[in-house]
């Protein structure tokens, strides 16, 4: 049984986490991307449709969210347009396999701060991370330690 210091510290320890929300229809693909955050020691959400991962945003705040684009119920744009109206600071990365060019301008006009193609490389992604929140202590590092 835990004792009450040992809980607030585990809370105290999750405020000084970043935060990241993965918006990912495809179970294989967002828990092998939450597991290299986890390994960074980033605090994960995940959501595995568009209108869960708005509601996780809007109550969570993280501090970065990764969207796909074509998902069932709230698609990458809508997801983009809500989270935007409501959560300003927070940076929207939205992921597709789709290279078009009205994808990726529609995409950022509708909120997200960057478009990548799947597959995504962990060094791009923590590279555009480094890019959209310089300030945040504990960003991703290329490398995420193994786990033990």
């Amino acid at each position: 049984m835990r004792n009450y210091d040992e809980e607030k510290l585990d809370g105290i320890r999750d405020m000084v986490k970043s935060s990241v929300l993965i918006i990912e229809d495809d179970d294989d693909s967002r828990r092998a991307i939450a597991n290299l955050f986890a390994r960074a020691e980033w605090k994960v959400l995940e959501a595995a449709d568009g209108d869960s991962g708005i509601e996780l945003a809007i109550r969570n705040r993280p501090e970065v969210i990764l969207c796909d684009l074509l998902m069932p119920k709230s698609n990458g744009f809508q997801v983009c347009r809500t989270i935007r109206r409501q959560l300003q600071p927070t940076k929207i990365i939205v992921v597709s396999g789709r290279d078009y060019a009205v994808d990726r301008a529609s995409a950022l006009e509708a909120g997200a701060d960057e478009y990548l193609l799947k597959p995504i490389k962990w060094e791009v992604l923590c590279d555009v991370i480094d890019r959209l929140l310089p300030a945040i202590p504990r960003r991703p590092s290329a490398k995420p330690s193994m786990p033990a």
